[in-house]
C-alpha cells in the first residue's frame, strides 16, 4: 500500500496555493472565521466568537444613530428608518457569513479536485458551495455552541473554587480546567473539519457527516494532533515571516515619517503614514489569504488520504520501524 507523508501534504498543498493565486481572493474571506485551529484556540480563544460578536457590535455601534434618528424625525418615519437600517444590518452581516463560508467551500472542493487529478470547472465549484452552504454553516454553528457548552460546564467548577481560601486547589482545579477545556475543544474541531470535508467532497447530508467524521477521529486521533501541531508550527512561522517583511519594507517609510515630523512637514509625514498603512494592509490582506488557502487545502488532502488509509501518523510509523528494527518484519 502506497504510504503518504506529511511533507508530501504539505508540498501538494503549497503548490496547489502557489499555482492557483485566484485562491487568495476567496482565502482572504476563508479567513474571517477560523477553520480548525485546535492549537490556536489557546492563544486566540476570544477571537474564535465571530458570529454573535460581529452582530453585536454591528448593533451596538448602530444604536446611537438609530436613537439619534429616532429623536429627529417623527415617532413613526423615524422608527421606520431605524428598522430598515437595523434589517440592513443584518443582512450585511448574513451576506459577509455567506461569503465566508461559500469561500471555505470553494476553497475545499478545489483543492480537492485539483489534487485528484480532476476537472476543475468553475460553474460546479459554485454550484457545490450553493447547495452546501446551509449544511457547512450548520456544522460551524454545532462546533461554536458545542465548545462554548462545555466552556460553560467546566466552568462551574472553576467559580466554585474561586469560594475557598484555598490557593493551591485553585490552582489544581484552573489547570484541571484548562486540560479538559483544551482536549474537548481539539476533538470538536477535529470532528467540525472531518464532516465539513465529508459534506463538501462526499456530499454527505448533515448527521451523516456527523456520524461518519467521529468515527474517522476515533481511527486518526494520534495523526489529527500531529497535522494540527504542524500547521500550527508553519502558522507562527507565517506570521514571523510576514512582521519581518513588514519590517523591512516599512524601514524606509518609518524613517522618512520621523524625519517629515522632525522637520513639520505635515504633507510628508501623512503621506508616509498613508503609505504605512497601505503596505501593512497589503501585506495582512496577502498572508491571510495564501495561508488560509494553504491550510484549507493541506486538512483536504490530508482528508482524501486518511480516506484511502494511505497516511500514517510519525508516531504509528515510528512504531512499526521499531518493531521492524527489533522482530524483523512490519
Amino acid at each position: 500500500m502506497r504510504s503518504t507523508t506529511f511533507r508530501h501534504i504539505i508540498r501538494s498543498s503549497w503548490e496547489i496555493t502557489r499555482s492557483h493565486k485566484i485562491l487568495w481572493v476567496f482565502g482572504v474571506f476563508a479567513s474571517l472565521i477560523p477553520f480548525g485551529g485546535v492549537y490556536e484556540s489557546f492563544f486566540l480563544q476570544i477571537l474564535s466568537i465571530q458570529f454573535p460578536r460581529a452582530a453585536t457590535i454591528a448593533v451596538q455601534t448602530q444604536q446611537p444613530f438609530f436613537l439619534g434618528l429616532a429623536s429627529t424625525n417623527s415617532a413613526v418615519g423615524g422608527s421606520l428608518i431605524a428598522y430598515l437600517l437595523a434589517i440592513s444590518g443584518m443582512a450585511a452581516v448574513f451576506v459577509t457569513i455567506w461569503f465566508i463560508i461559500s469561500s471555505q467551500i470553494l476553497i475545499i472542493r478545489s483543492a480537492a479536485s485539483l489534487y485528484q487529478n480532476k476537472s476543475l470547472r468553475l460553474s460546479e465549484v459554485f454550484s457545490v458551495a450553493a447547495d452546501t452552504f446551509w449544511p457547512v454553516l450548520g456544522t460551524r454553528i454545532l462546533e461554536r455552541i458545542t465548545i462554548y457548552l462545555i466552556l460553560l460546564l467546566l466552568s462551574i467548577p472553576v467559580l466554585l473554587a474561586t469560594l475557598s481560601t484555598n490557593i493551591y486547589s485553585n490552582v489544581i482545579i484552573s489547570g484541571l480546567f484548562l486540560v479538559f477545556y483544551l482536549a474537548f475543544a481539539a476533538i470538536i474541531s477535529f470532528i467540525s473539519v472531518y464532516a465539513i470535508n465529508y459534506i463538501v467532497i462526499q456530499k454527505e447530508s448533515f448527521f451523516d457527516a456527523i456520524h461518519q467524521a467521529v468515527e474517522l477521529f476515533k481511527k486518526n486521533i494520534v495523526l489529527s494532533l500531529e497535522l494540527a501541531f504542524l500547521l500550527f508550527v508553519i502558522r507562527i512561522l507565517v506570521i514571523l515571516l510576514a512582521l519581518m517583511v513588514l519590517f523591512i519594507i516599512g524601514v524606509p517609510v518609518i524613517s522618512f515619517f520621523l524625519v517629515a515630523v522632525t522637520q513639520n512637514f505635515a504633507m510628508g509625514s501623512g503621506l508616509a503614514l498613508a503609505v504605512l498603512i497601505l503596505l501593512a494592509t497589503v501585506i495582512i490582506f496577502l498572508t491571510l489569504g495564501i495561508f488560509s488557502v494553504f491550510y484549507l487545502s493541506t486538512w483536504t488532502i490530508a482528508f482524501i488520504e486518511i480516506q484511502g488509509d494511505s497516511l500514517l501518523s510519525k508516531a504509528v510509523r515510528a512504531v512499526q520501524s521499531f518493531t521492524k528494527v527489533l522482530f524483523g518484519r512490519s
